[in-house]
């Protein structure tokens, strides 16, 4: 066998000893393994250093952007458009061509009615229907209101005396539901004391208007306002 030098101690020995004689290392004849490069420790790779230089581009365009808008804001005039300076709310109203709405004494405005209502110079006659006429008949919607005003109303006298009585009124019923103070009339009454009582009981009464063709009319109704001692 050929004699080779142990790599450990560079004594000679055989190439199949299966240890060096001299100091023990195992297979003295085989080939050393080849050295390893040494590595290149800390380095960068370059895919790291493309995307560095494209966050360091587009953070520059950002700012330049930014900064190219704030100098244009500093000579901006301010002026608006044309049609921005309209203020609509200033301009008059344009001349209507149609001529004046013809229309029956009954249909007129919520409003107007209220607003005369509220200044005392409703018409008591103004386009008002019968009960018989209306296709909705008007519902009294307040009813413990009216028996606490029949309470507070009550003559002194005649409650004292344990006396009752029924006034029969006629009013006129607003196409808001209200009661008409001016229209109220005493058609009949047991006492004369319960008149006027009667006439204050009525100006609180609301109720849901009457109807005719689908829309709330005023109308005139008669009822009894009855006086009696709770037992």
């Amino acid at each position: 066998m050929p004699l080779v030098n142990c790599p450990e101690c560079g004594g000679s020995v055989s190439s199949a000893a299966p240890a060096c004689p001299h100091c023990g290392h195992p297979s003295p004849g085989r080939p050393a393994a080849p050295t390893p490069p040494p590595s290149r420790g800390g380095g960068v790779s370059a895919g790291w250093i493309i995307l560095g230089f494209l966050a360091v581009g587009a953070l520059g365009l950002a700012l330049l952007g930014w900064g190219v808008y704030r100098f244009a804001d500093r000579f901006d005039t301010g002026e608006r458009r044309p049609e921005e300076l309209v203020d609509f709310d200033s301009m008059p109203p344009r001349p209507s061509t149609a001529g004046p709405e013809e229309r029956p004494d009954y249909v007129d405005s919520a409003q107007e009615e209220i607003a005369r209502e509220r200044a005392g110079t409703q018409p008591p006659d103004s386009g008002t229907y019968e009960l018989s006429a209306l296709e909705v008949q008007p519902e009294l919607l307040n009813r413990d209101e009216v028996v606490a005003a029949l309470s507070r109303n009550y003559p002194p006298l005649l409650r004292d005396a344990g006396v009752g009585g029924t006034v029969r009124v006629r009013f006129r019923i607003t196409r808001t539901g209200g009661v008409d103070a001016s229209s109220i009339e005493v058609l009949e009454s047991t006492h004369e004391a319960f008149t006027d009582a009667a006439a204050h009981v009525a100006r609180e009464m609301r109720f849901r208007p009457g109807r005719h063709n689908g829309s709330a009319v005023p109308v005139w109704v008669a009822l009894p306002v009855t006086f009696q001692i709770a037992r």
